[in-house]
């Protein structure tokens, strides 16, 4: 059975580091601050295209927001390994999960 994908603590690292607030997401996406509000808080997954619209917006990967990767990339700021460093909260069954073995 594959597991669900838990982004939130990811989402709200990558908005944390680029100081943005949740409105200002919400704004961008063109959602509610409530609706988005509730990825952050694990009440709803954001579908497979808003999850691509945040990796856009956060300049960071897909795999990187569904905890696959623990590389992320450019403007979030030099955090390769850095989401890992100060969040221990990816067990390695997560991993696993995202690989498929």
């Amino acid at each position: 059975m594959i597991e669900s994908v838990d982004i939130s603590d990811r989402l709200r690292w990558c908005r944390k580091k680029t100081g943005e607030t949740q409105r200002d997401v919400a704004d961008l996406l063109g959602i509610t601050v409530r609706a988005y509000q509730n990825y952050e808080l694990r009440l709803r997954q954001p579908s497979l295209n808003m999850v691509v619209a945040l990796a856009r917006h956060f300049r960071v990967s897909v795999d990187f927001l569904a905890g696959c990767s623990e590389a992320c990339a450019s403007t979030v700021g030099s955090c390769e390994g850095a989401f890992n460093e100060s969040h221990e909260i990816f067990a390695r069954s997560d991993r696993i999960a995202c690989s498929g073995k």
